[in-house]
């Protein structure tokens, strides 16, 4: 402890830069684990896929603009086939 306090007594500066420094890194340090959860959140990926089969998109965006639209209903908007809706 005497050399620490010789340094602090000599170049307070780079004594106190280097406890900033390391108290710093330890709090970051600390908190990561609870940033990564709340980045991931925060980050989203784009909701249009160009994997995704155009008539489930049909599907989306008319359920989308009526929502409370009943089966058969939307069987007829579509134009599609019984078993293709289930």
């Amino acid at each position: 402890m005497a050399l620490i306090e010789q340094w602090r007594s000599t170049r307070p500066w780079f004594v106190d830069g280097l406890a900033a420094l390391a108290g710093g890194a330890l709090g970051l340090g600390a908190l990561f684990p609870f940033i990564a959860p709340a980045a991931q959140g925060t980050l989203a990926a784009p909701r249009d896929h160009a994997w995704e089969h155009p008539l489930r998109k049909r599907i989306l965006n008319t359920l989308e603009r009526s929502p409370g639209i009943h089966y058969r209903e939307l069987q007829r908007q579509l134009d599609a086939a019984n078993g293709t809706l289930r």
